[in-house]
């Protein structure tokens, strides 16, 4: 299985200590320059850069994204930042299963695309699917609680459609 992810997956999971979550899911992931340069060097004093940089080359491979056409147009027709351009570019050279993203604007552009995108509260609910943890709740709140934004409203259908009837 192949999977490419953007940074505010990894920095998400990262924060709640549940970045190798993704290796158990996956195996290991693919990741372009441009989302190692945001989460491991310009975003080094964040919380979660230390965990991306060690599990870079174990189980996370950055990979250089060469089709600098493909990139700008992303970036320039469809406002997205170069990370998020990468990303897609990436996956889509990879005929990667999944691209891991959460930016609205960035996860409709490659849903627009034809690739299949799991947000992160989509990982808990993958994960949850295949029994690799029990429960997607406490997850929520742990990333809710470190800066996750999500209305009232979007936690309770989040809950109802990915948790079922956890309590």
């Amino acid at each position: 299985m192949t999977v490419v992810a953007d940074s505010t997956p990894l920095i998400h999971l990262s924060r709640i200590s549940d970045l190798t979550l993704l290796r158990k899911l996956f195996g290991g992931i693919l990741i372009p320059e441009a989302v190692q340069r945001e989460v491991v060097i310009e975003g080094r004093s964040l919380p979660g850069a230390r965990q991306v940089s060690e599990a870079i080359g174990d189980w996370i491979e950055v990979v250089r994204v060469s089709d600098p056409v493909a990139i700008s147009s992303l970036i320039a027709e469809r406002n997205l930042d170069r990370g998020e351009a990468e990303a897609i570019v990436l996956t889509q050279s990879r005929r990667a299963d999944f691209l891991l993203m959460d930016e609205r604007r960035a996860v409709a552009c490659a849903r627009s695309l034809g690739l299949e995108v799991f947000r992160t509260l989509a990982i808990y609910d993958y994960a949850k699917r295949l029994g690799v943890i029990q429960k997607i709740r406490p997850k929520i709140d742990s990333l809710r609680r470190l800066g996750f934004w999500l209305s009232e409203k979007d936690y309770e259908d989040v809950l109802r459609t990915f948790a079922g009837d956890e309590s």
